[in-house]
């Protein structure tokens, strides 16, 4: 029963596995190209917001005089107040370039320092610089990757005479992306724990239970076959039910030709009242000593009230013929091998040598049932007082 259960289990969790996987994938696509269209969104934003923000507070046009980059006529270069300012308003790394170079910036180099007077990339500068026109996503910001966008600086006569920059590092968005992954991935797993545990009660309830009560019923068939054995419920999915009803017919065809082999046998016990369930000096099973080929039955309360062992057939003993009588004295009227071999613990074909053996010494009278199937059921009927000699 555990390993239908367990692979069922087994099966419909793989199965739960392999669909989550492929969701989570289709997700990381998904989300992926969304965060990407998110973050040139944004840098776009922000950088129209740098571009506002510099005509607010430095009114006036662009221009370069000896080298030098102004907006009306505040200084630009090494100016940080307000890439800074940009910085701490959007998050975002900013930069004022004079034509390729940075000469107000927020970016670091590797030392730590401003990375003032460090170049755009050959591609930033092929589409702002040579075609004047704004470039947005991934960009080389002096060697490490970023979402970025760029728009060109235009003088009073619309020269191009540098760049404007915002941008954050991919970095930021991919421990962003994997933040996102990492809570759906829990809540997969959360809800793959708990349809885990609703299959196991599923299979448990629906599927294991009626087959465990058909596994009890037949167990307690085949021990005790003379005894009657309760329905077993139907439940669970349709194919279960069918078994169940199969298995309960069967019981009930089983019970019905039980009836017809021991209705005989209850009506003639029911019609003498000489029967001694428990056997004394006159039991059929305490007879007066009568020569045989097998041997003696000395009378009971003697020393040798039980057949001494030389005097067995070969393969039986004493101890055990001692138990199969005390079996019969505690019986009514008749019994089979089965019941016999349940009582005292050996085979039924031992049980049945045993009772055999007494059927030739006359304690015991054999009768044969035929069903409508199947071999005829041996039915052994302790002899009643004065029915010594019948057949």
């Amino acid at each position: 029963m555990n390993s239908i259960r367990r692979q069922l289990t087994l099966l419909l969790i793989c199965f739960i596995v392999i669909l989550a996987a492929v969701l989570v994938t289709a997700a990381v696509w998904q989300i992926r190209e969304k965060a990407v269209v998110a973050a040139v969104e944004k840098a776009k934003s922000d950088l129209n917001t740098f571009e506002v923000i510099l005509d607010l507070k430095y009114p006036g046009q662009w221009y370069v005089d000896d080298g030098i980059l102004y907006k009306g006529n505040t200084r630009i270069n090494e100016n940080n107040e307000i890439v800074d300012y940009i910085n701490r308003l959007t998050g975002d790394t900013c930069t004022v370039f004079l034509l390729d170079k940075r000469v107000a910036t927020t970016v670091r180099a590797v030392g730590g320092q401003r990375a003032i007077g460090t170049a755009a990339s050959d591609v930033v500068k092929q589409v702002v610089l040579q075609n004047g026109g704004m470039y947005t996503g991934e960009a080389d910001v002096i060697g490490e990757i970023y979402q970025a966008a760029y728009k060109p600086i235009r003088d009073s006569n619309s020269n191009i005479i540098g760049m404007i920059y915002v941008g954050a590092p991919h970095e930021f968005y991919r421990q962003l992306l994997y933040g996102t992954l990492k809570n759906l991935s829990f809540v997969i797993v959360c809800l793959i724990i708990l349809f885990s545990v609703a299959i196991r009660l599923y299979v448990e309830l629906k599927i294991v239970r009626p087959l465990r009560e058909l596994t009890r019923d037949t167990r307690e068939i085949s021990a005790h076959p003379m005894q009657s054995v309760n329905p077993v419920i139907a439940s669970g999915p349709s194919e279960i039910r069918e078994l169940v009803k199969a298995f309960n017919q069967m019981v009930e065809n089983f019970s019905d030709l039980r009836r017809q082999l021991l209705t005989p046998y209850v009506q003639e016990a029911a019609g003498k009242n000489e029967i001694s369930p428990v056997p004394d000096k006159e039991s059929p099973l305490a007879v007066e000593p009568t020569p045989s080929s097998d041997g003696p039955v000395p009378n009971e309360g003697s020393q040798s009230d039980k057949y001494l062992q030389s005097m067995l057939p070969k393969g039986l003993n004493q101890v055990t013929l001692n138990q199969v009588v005390a079996f019969m004295d505690q019986e009514d009227a008749y019994f089979t091998a089965e019941e016999v071999s349940e009582h005292i613990n050996v085979t039924r074909v031992t049980a049945m040598r045993y009772l055999d053996f007494l059927v030739d010494q006359g304690h015991l009278k054999l009768d044969l049932r035929y069903g409508s199937v199947g071999r005829p059921v041996k039915i052994y009927k302790k002899k009643l007082k004065g029915a010594g000699q019948e057949n």
